[in-house]
This record gives structure tokens, C-alpha cells and sequence, in this order.
């Protein structure tokens, strides 16, 4: 049970929480928030420092999280502090207390990585720590946004899931939920903390995201996500500005993931098969000259859906060759064993994007099947 005080302040109903006790901050963790809290007054940076996104849900969730990203908010001579810079205060406070030092990692902005302000990367005690400041993304015609420095409310609204935009303030030590973080994920919904067509516009990856954290937590689709991500306008928008690239690391996380089966549940959900799975040629450089629908028909689909459940519950630790062979099995178009195999690399190595050796082995195992039925 978390405990929930609605505040009201600068910030319009932000709703406060205390950490379940069962799984609150560890002492590792502990250290290295009081680590960067002396680094903020020794050199008198000012600046608010919180955990955000999913290692609060996973917190509240009472599940073990290494994944901190601290979010910067604060001025450093008129600039907002930035995470490179505020790495270089740690780095300077750890050469001063004769602790060990490693490089700073800049990860620089990149739109096909969903990178859209720069993110440091240092190392405290040993484990990675993110840090980039808050931030507020404004879009115009592509998934590329006109970032500026932003409130929390602005950062918390930007992100692709209310259950995703909370924060853990290492000074006050409470959750802050500026959307309905903390009612959503006490009732297993997904839901976007702006209307889901503003989100989906400003960013159709969302949508994929959506799938994959509502069957990572078992979670229910909010009713206004399923209206918007059946859309043929987002359908379109996930087509024109989101890479291949994208599209198949989503995918990619979904079939290793706990539940494929209800990731393809609500592929047919959403409309959105045709537009995830298609056939693609590329030139020799890779890049795609032609696209087509994979040809899944309903029935196709919801029998390979069927597959994939008999799979997962024969064999809970199934790798992902094994659900891509039970999916492409359904297929009303898949050619026989002689032309198999450029088939497989037009669905899955270009039109996902993902490893040669992938498709290699989804080929194998269809193959082996194939002799089987």
C-alpha cells in the first residue's frame, strides 16, 4: 500500500508518496544519493535532484531496479545544468575524496534512438548513473522535437506513460506524481499523461511502448489509448517517422519479453499488425526501396496468437527464434522451404532490422517444423 498526500503548490495537483518499506532505497543506492546531494551543496550548484521513471514504478512495484536516471533541474550561471556538466562536479568531488573515477560518457542527441537531449553517463560506486536535466519537447512534423529546459509537470507530461513519469526527490525523499502515476499503477492501467492522440502524434514510438509495458505488468489498455491507436492517421505517423530500427528493437523487447502472446493480442487490438510486420527490399546500403504488408489476415493472426500461448506455456524460457517461427507459421503467404529463406530476411533482417543470425535461426526452426506437421 503506498500512501498518497495531494499537494498543491507551484505545481498544479502534484501528489506525493513515501517508498513501500519493503522495497525502498537500498544501502548502495542510498549512498550514491547522498553522494550526489553533497556534490549539489559542496559546490553550490542548486540544484533539485530526482530519480526518474522506472525505477520509481519499479519501486512502488516492490521490484528491484538498477536502471537511475537522475533528472537535473536547475540553473548553473544562467544555463540549465546539464548532466555532462554536473558529471564533471561528481568526477572533480571523487578526485578530491580519493575515490575512483571513470570517464564521463556523452550520449549525444539521436532521434532514431528516441535520444532527444543529451544524456551523461558516470559511474558512482561502481554503477552507472544517468543524468540529463528536465525538459519540455515541443514537435512539429516528426519525432525530432524542439527541446527547451522544462518543469517537472513538462517533463512528466512529455514521457509515453503516467506509470512511467514519476519521480523519487532525493531531497524530500517522496515520490512525486504530477500526472496519475500512482493511481494508474495501483490499478494496472496504461494510460498517457496527455489525450493519446497529442502523445502518439508528438511521438507513434509511444504507441509501441504502450504495448509492451501493458503486457510487461499485466496491465489494461486505457479505453482513449486503444481509440487513438486505432487511428490510421497514428498508423500513418508510426509508418513515415519512426526507423525500421525502432520498430524492431520494440518488437525485439516484446518477444523476450514475459508475454508475446499479449503483445500480439494487442497488436489486433490496436489495427496495427499490417503496419509493424511488413516486407521489405533494401539496396545495398540497407536502405529500404520497398515496403508491403506481411499479409497476416485476422484469422492468420489470432491462430498464430493461439501458437504463441501453447508456446509460452509449454516453455516459459522460449527465445525469440521460437516465437517468430510459431508467428510466421500462420502466414497465408509463406513460400515453400526453396524460397524460405529471402522471405524471412524481407520480413525480419529488413523489415525489422534486426540481426542476420536472428532470421538464420527462425529459418532453422521453420524448417525443422515444417518436417514435422
Amino acid at each position: 500500500t503506498v500512501s498518497v498526500l495531494y499537494c498543491r503548490g507551484r505545481e498544479p495537483a502534484m501528489r506525493v508518496a513515501r517508498l513501500p518499506a519493503t522495497s525502498g532505497v537500498t544501502e548502495l543506492e542510498k549512498k550514491i544519493f547522498d553522494l550526489l546531494l553533497d556534490v549539489n551543496e559542496k559546490y553550490k550548484l542548486g540544484c533539485t535532484l530526482r530519480v526518474a521513471g522506472g525505477w520509481v514504478r519499479d519501486r512502488l512495484l516492490g521490484k528491484v531496479s538498477d536502471d537511475i536516471d537522475i533528472a537535473l533541474e536547475g540553473d548553473n550561471e544562467g544555463q540549465a545544468m546539464t548532466g555532462e556538466l554536473f558529471s564533471q562536479f561528481i568526477t572533480k568531488y571523487q578526485e578530491e575524496h580519493g575515490m575512483e573515477t571513470r570517464h564521463v560518457g556523452v550520449i549525444k542527441v539521436n532521434p532514431d534512438q528516441s535520444k532527444h537531449l543529451e544524456t551523461a553517463t558516470t559511474h558512482i560506486f561502481g554503477e552507472p548513473i544517468d543524468l540529463v536535466n528536465l525538459r519540455c519537447e515541443d514537435y512539429a512534423d516528426s519525432r525530432i522535437p524542439i527541446v527547451r529546459p522544462g518543469t517537472p509537470k513538462e517533463d512528466a507530461s512529455r514521457r509515453d506513460l503516467t506509470i512511467n513519469a514519476m519521480f523519487y526527490n532525493l531531497h524530500t525523499q517522496n515520490v512525486e506524481d504530477f500526472t496519475t502515476g500512482l493511481e494508474d499503477l495501483e490499478n494496472k492501467v496504461v494510460r498517457t499523461p496527455l489525450e493519446p492522440l497529442v502523445t502518439f502524434h508528438d511521438d507513434p514510438l509511444r504507441l509501441l511502448r504502450c504495448v509492451r509495458f501493458a503486457a510487461r505488468f499485466q496491465c489494461e489498455v486505457h479505453d482513449d489509448i486503444v481509440t487513438a491507436a486505432t487511428n490510421p492517421e497514428v498508423h500513418d505517423s508510426l509508418k513515415k517517422k519512426v526507423s525500421r530500427e525502432r520498430v524492431g528493437i520494440e518488437v525485439k523487447k516484446m518477444f523476450q519479453g514475459p508475454n508475446p502472446a499479449r503483445c500480439m493480442s494487442i497488436f489486433h487490438r490496436f489495427n496495427c499488425v499490417d503496419v509493424v510486420f511488413e516486407l521489405c527490399k533494401c539496396d545495398k546500403k540497407g536502405n529500404i526501396i520497398a515496403a508491403e504488408s506481411a499479409g497476416f489476415t485476422p484469422d492468420a493472426w489470432r491462430q498464430a496468437i493461439e501458437s504463441v500461448e501453447a508456446l509460452q506455456a509449454a516453455d516459459p524460457s522460449m527465445c525469440l527464434e521460437d516465437v517468430f517461427s510459431a508467428l510466421v507459421a500462420h502466414l497465408p503467404t509463406l513460400p515453400p522451404n526453396n524460397k524460405l529463406e529471402p522471405f524471412l530476411h524481407s520480413l525480419i533482417t529488413h523489415g525489422l532490422k534486426l540481426p542476420k543470425r536472428t532470421t538464420e535461426r527462425v529459418l532453422v526452426t521453420t524448417v525443422a517444423s515444417r518436417q514435422f506437421d
